[in-house]
This record gives structure tokens, C-alpha cells and sequence, in this order.
């Protein structure tokens, strides 16, 4: 059984893909879940010295420029379509 904390970032992370229409999830997508809500990731990255605005920022851009998309007419046609999960 996998830990309720971990498959609501997942689920979040699938939903932040669905939205930018990217093919598919990636541990990009996963680390932005987990900094948006999960405040233990937060309290970590913290603890280590990571700036979060920054780190978002730079999750965000990287998904933008290297993250495949799937076309809007493909959505049209296929409502239920869903991103992959590659880990």
C-alpha cells in the first residue's frame, strides 16, 4: 500500500501535468507537487538551504523547455486522456 502523503503529491503531480498538457509526469512535476503542499518536503529543502521560489522557478522553466506536450486537437478527440507516470 502506498502512503497516503505520497499519492495525494502523485495525484497533484499528475493534475500539474494535465494542465500544462505535458505527455507525461515527471520527477519534475513530482518536486513541485511536493514544495507546493507536502509540508515536510518543505521543512527539508528548507533545513538544506534551498530557496523554494527559486527552486520552482527553475522546476517551472525546465518543464516548460524539455517536457513534451500533446496536441490540443488529440485532447479534443480523446476527453479522458490522462499524463503517463514515468518515474
Amino acid at each position: 500500500m502506498i502512503d497516503p502523503k505520497l499519492e495525494q503529491a502523485l495525484n497533484h503531480a499528475v493534475e500539474l501535468a494535465k494542465q500544462g498538457r505535458f505527455e507525461y509526469v515527471s520527477l519534475e512535476h513530482v518536486i513541485l507537487a511536493l514544495i507546493v503542499r507536502d509540508q515536510f518536503a518543505i521543512e527539508v529543502l528548507k533545513a538544506c538551504g534551498i530557496n523554494l521560489k527559486a527552486l520552482k522557478a527553475q522546476l517551472e522553466g525546465f518543464v516548460e523547455n524539455n517536457c513534451p506536450r500533446i496536441d490540443e486537437n488529440y485532447l479534443k478527440q480523446t476527453p479522458q486522456w490522462r499524463p503517463e507516470l514515468t518515474m
